[in-house]
């Protein structure tokens, strides 16, 4: 069976096929380790336990081979902060979230994901700074739903915070008394003054007996 293909179908195909080289041109060097990354990051998501952290440790690896590539994309390095971030390595998550915010200013949720990291590692001064900083940004000013974001990493900031000091109040209340109990007992006489006298009196009647006894 021979096909007949039109002139229009033929362009249309011809089209077709320069706009998907043209794409493919369009794509980073970094961009196939991105996307095996995030790729690996997905699955990472719904798995648990000790399968979910060696999953999440070869999307990192796969997005260090982007960000190496493409080290100025934004978006690749927030992608490994929340790899980072995901396993519990704060400082990585720390390193990786600032360093998008200094590529790639306008992205909003950087701030916000920085703030988070810096309360999970108990920073408290520095999710605070990244909140001041990140209120006075336009991207943030013009959009109520970046802002609603912000201002809930604020929230669990002052809450972390608020955990914090009732912990280290109810330490304080534990430690002084047993310090007050210690000091206490030190104060306590080893021997009770009236079996210290009574020894003393016993020790010279004994003396007195032996001297006289010496005598005879």
């Amino acid at each position: 069976m021979h096909w007949k293909i039109g002139m229009k179908s033929a362009t249309r195909i011809m089209l077709l096929l320069l706009t998907i080289g043209a794409l493919s041109a369009c794509k980073g060097p970094g961009e196939a380790y991105y996307d095996k990354g995030g790729d690996l990051k997905n699955l990472a998501d719904k798995m648990e336990g000790d399968e979910r952290v060696k999953a999440y440790q070869n999307a990192i690896e796969q997005l260090k081979l982007a960000v190496e590539k493409e080290p100025e994309n934004g978006k690749f390095i927030s992608k490994l902060a929340k790899c980072y971030k995901n396993i519990g390595d704060w400082e990585n998550a720390i390193d990786c979230f600032k360093r998008a915010t200094e590529v790639d200013p306008d992205d909003s949720e950087n701030y916000y994901n920085l703030m988070k990291v810096y309360v999970r590692n108990g920073q408290f001064e520095e999710a605070q700074k990244v909140y001041n900083f990140a209120a006075t940004l336009d991207v943030i000013k013009r959009a109520p739903r970046e802002r609603l974001h912000l201002d809930e990493a604020l929230t669990e900031l002052n809450m972390a915070r608020r955990a914090a000091e009732q912990q280290a109040a109810h330490f304080t209340d534990e430690v002084v008394p047993a310090q007050d109990s210690l000091t206490a007992d030190q104060d306590e006489p080893t021997t009770a003054p009236d079996e210290t006298s009574a020894v003393t009196d016993e020790t010279v009647a004994v003396s007195s007996d032996t001297a006289v006894t010496t005598g005879e």
